[in-house]
């Protein structure tokens, strides 16, 4: 199945955000925070588009298969979470000292929190929708971005700035509680109908 994915998965859009990411963060000039905000938002595209990897055209010719929908997800998964931590070097990389020891481990943070939702996303957008590609998923990690750049209200609840320390644990839920949801949607459809249907019989 590994072996088979770069045949059919849709990597154009990938390639484009970690080239266009690279030549954001590699020139983004002295100004450190301008380097780490161009770094964030380049974490986001490459979040954002990798989630499409999780496209799958033969949903409905795989879908009675003896390989389960989890199984065949998770493998999808593991190449999207390998795909932003491969960006993550690299942008780190290019970020040079802009990128101080106290905010890597904060900024590592924020990519694997919008990958995770924008897979979340993607699994609930093909889930509901019937699209096996899930593409607007991304939407959920878009969303949540633009959400932590707006100025904190009492009143109203907003994602933690992930440069404090304290916005740690929150954070490690909020990807718990993500993954937890991605799996419980991809349990096979016709297993939860078999288990319906067992439940009214007894």
């Amino acid at each position: 199945m590994v072996a088979v994915l770069p045949a059919v998965t849709p990597w154009g859009s990938v390639v484009a955000a970690v080239a266009a990411g690279a030549l954001l963060v590699g020139t983004a000039g002295p100004d450190p925070g301008s380097v780490v905000f161009k770094l964030r938002l380049s974490g986001l595209a490459v979040a954002a588009t990798a989630a499409g990897l999780l496209a799958d055209t033969a949903a409905v010719t795989l879908a009675s298969s003896p390989m389960p929908l989890a199984v065949r997800r998770l493998v999808r998964i593991a190449v999207v979470a390998a795909v932003a931590l491969s960006w993550w070097l690299v942008g780190a990389a290019l970020a040079g000292s802009a990128v101080g020891p106290g905010q890597a481990p904060a900024l590592l943070r924020e990519l694997v929190v919008l990958t995770a939702l924008a897979i979340l996303g993607s699994t609930a957008v093909q889930r509901w929708s019937g699209d096996a590609r899930g593409g607007t998923g991304a939407l959920l990690a878009i969303g949540w971005f633009a959400l932590s750049l707006l100025p904190k209200t009492a009143n109203l609840p907003l994602p933690p700035p992930p440069a404090e320390p304290a916005s740690a644990s929150p954070l490690t839920v909020v990807v718990a509680v993500a993954l937890g949801l991605v799996l419980l949607l991809s349990r096979d459809p016709a297993g939860l109908r078999l288990s319906g249907r067992l439940r009214r019989e007894r």
